[in-house]
């Protein structure tokens, strides 16, 4: 998102809140809306598993998964490029 963001010229911000890249992602990407449920969701990994006092189990960390796939296959097409 943010190579996206940096290829158009848009102001990259210093942070991992996924919700707020596609706010400013929007205007170009209109279709990329269509993940802002998705992006919430990975939001609280982009930061929270990196410190003590949360971890993901398997399935969690399944679910997260899951959830970059669907989002890099979306973004990927969008963008003329293979899955």
């Amino acid at each position: 998102m943010k190579a996206r963001l940096n290829e158009r010229r848009i102001g990259l911000p210093k942070t991992h809140d996924l919700e707020h890249l596609l706010d400013l992602l929007a205007p170009v990407e209109p279709l990329w809306i269509s993940l802002k449920a998705r992006l919430k969701e990975l939001t609280k990994f982009a930061v929270r598993v990196r410190y003590p006092g949360f971890s993901a189990d398997r399935v969690t960390a399944s679910k997260a998964f899951e959830l970059c796939t669907e989002v890099r296959a979306l973004a990927r097409s969008s963008l003329g490029l293979k899955s």
